[in-house]
């Protein structure tokens, strides 16, 4: 089976974690024996192509055995109509280039649904199925004009499986549409994030990764903090990444008192987020609203354990008190940041449930009987939910078991 995965956020010159997520997904099918291809059709601000000068031409790479095409273009955050448009036209441009030389997939898998209009074209003109799992945060926090809400809700209407990446994301997303959603988490890279076996330091470190955004709520993570270890020098915090609230972030420190606890990283690429996981006794996150929290099962797959605000796709992580805590409000938050070092994790417990509910493995597990019912369906033209019945007890090929 050849899989095409079709997205608008994939790693690329501009940032190279944007969609971190949708590659870590696409490398965990292609372990599991199934052929996979990505189409990435993504726009950079005006403003990030004059700073970064990298170039716009379409790169066709090879990432670990899996095809890469990659098209990015400059766009302005006006004129929305614009910007879809391009990317369905290069979208289809490039697909057909794509086919000439690969040939044309079984199924196409879009991730995040601003790629639903491509799929949709290529579903009623090409007779390819596709499934979509949605990641976006977009709708829950009003960010869509009428216009792509139109679009999103034909894009899951046609397709033949619509997939949420947590339990609390997918009743609000059969909440907004009428399509029905299923629940498969995203992955965790477990080979990037190995069990941490760093010697710890002295003092005891909170580590937070995220963009510096007013949705990350970093300012109540700093007070919580400030509250209970103010003036403690064996306690420690750690945020790492850019964003907006930068400079207020750091003026609140310095207000505080706590610039000698508290400490701003900067950006951190992937390699230096492994390390401060090495490094970290606890993970943090105080975000008012997730669809998932990638960083939170990044931390499990290390032994560390978290600390999240109840804010949507964590409660889909955090299921076991055995592997960290959650909190309802900024109380419960002092509460934990206070109690985490006096309780004892066990790093290679907290990992193995890391890999078991949310490794490469598991999630192509989850994945396959969707694939191979959307494929069967369209090709016998049976009803989806009936193939699905029929090859729900297959289990994946030539999948290998992490550790």
């Amino acid at each position: 089976m050849k899989t095409l995965f079709l997205t608008g956020s994939f790693p690329n010159p501009y940032n190279r974690i944007a969609g971190i997520y949708v590659r870590d997904q696409a490398l965990a099918v292609k372990r599991s024996g199934i052929d996979v291809d990505v189409l990435s059709i993504q726009d950079v601000s005006i403003r990030c192509f004059f700073k970064c000068k990298k170039p716009f031409a379409l790169r066709c790479y090879t990432n670990e055995g899996i095809r890469i095409w990659q098209q990015i273009f400059p766009a302005t955050r006006y004129m929305r109509w614009l910007k879809r448009l391009m990317a369905f036209i290069l979208g289809l441009y490039i697909y057909h280039r794509y086919r000439k030389e690969n040939g044309a997939p079984d199924l196409i898998h879009v991730h995040i649904f601003d790629s639903g209009p491509l799929a949709r074209f290529l579903k009623n003109h090409h007779n390819i199925p596709y499934i979509v799992t949605e990641h976006s945060s977009a709708f829950a926090r009003g960010l869509l004009n009428s216009a792509e809400l139109k679009s999103a809700r034909k894009t899951y209407d046609e397709s033949s499986y619509n997939l949420a990446v947590s339990e609390s994301f997918q009743q609000e997303m059969e909440g907004f549409f009428s399509s029905p959603f299923s629940y498969v988490p995203n992955v965790v890279d477990s080979h990037s994030f190995p069990l941490n076996d760093t010697q710890k330091k002295s003092c005891y470190t909170f580590l937070n990764v995220a963009e510096l955004d007013a949705n990350k709520n970093h300012i109540l993570m700093i007070r919580s903090f400030g509250q209970v270890y103010k003036g403690n020098d064996q306690y420690q915090l750690v945020i790492a990444g850019m964003g907006p609230e930068y400079h207020s972030l750091k003026q609140l420190i310095e207000e505080l008192g706590l610039d000698d606890q508290v400490s701003l990283y900067g950006e951190a690429q992937r390699h230096d987020v492994c390390q401060l996981m090495k490094e970290a006794d606890c993970f943090v996150l105080t975000s008012h609203y997730e669809t998932f929290g990638v960083v939170l099962i990044e931390a499990l797959s290390c032994g560390v354990p978290v600390i999240s605000t109840c804010s949507g796709g964590p409660q889909s992580i955090i299921q076991s008190p055995s592997i960290g805590q959650l909190c309802d409000h900024e109380q419960d938050l002092t509460c934990a940041f206070r109690d985490m070092p006096l309780r004892d994790f066990d790093p290679q417990e907290i990992r193995n449930y890391a890999i078991a509910h949310f490794s490469g493995e598991a999630v192509a597990r989850q994945l396959y009987p969707y694939y191979l019912s959307a494929v069967t369906a369209q090709k016998n033209r049976i009803p989806v939910p009936l193939a699905l019945g029929l090859l729900s007890s297959l289990s994946i090929p030539g999948s290998q078991p992490e550790n």
